[in-house]
């Protein structure tokens, strides 16, 4: 981490997902702002050149279990391209 303004964007932003609340199934309003979260994050950490510090174990624990098992399927796929180990690549 190259210095503590970089440091605290990281904490905020990781705060921002921790801090979103799980996602129950139907709520479709919810889904919407919480990609706004994300997105909005990875923007910002791509802007820093740490987009990698985004952890795909943070964010599955928001979504409702329909939409987790959806794209649990979609990322293990032999089709998928995404890298296994690096879900969010640059």
């Amino acid at each position: 981490m190259k210095n503590t303004g970089t440091q605290l964007k990281l904490q905020r932003i990781i705060n921002n997902v921790q801090n979103f609340k799980p996602i129950k199934e139907g709520v479709n309003r919810k889904h919407l702002e919480f990609i706004s979260v994300m997105e909005n994050g990875y923007r910002d950490l791509k802007r820093l050149g740490i987009e990698q510090e985004i952890k795909t174990s943070m964010t599955e624990k928001k979504l409702p279990e329909d939409i987790k098992n959806y794209w649990a399927k979609i990322v293990n796929s032999d089709a998928n391209p995404a890298d296994r180990a690096n879900k969010f690549p640059t």
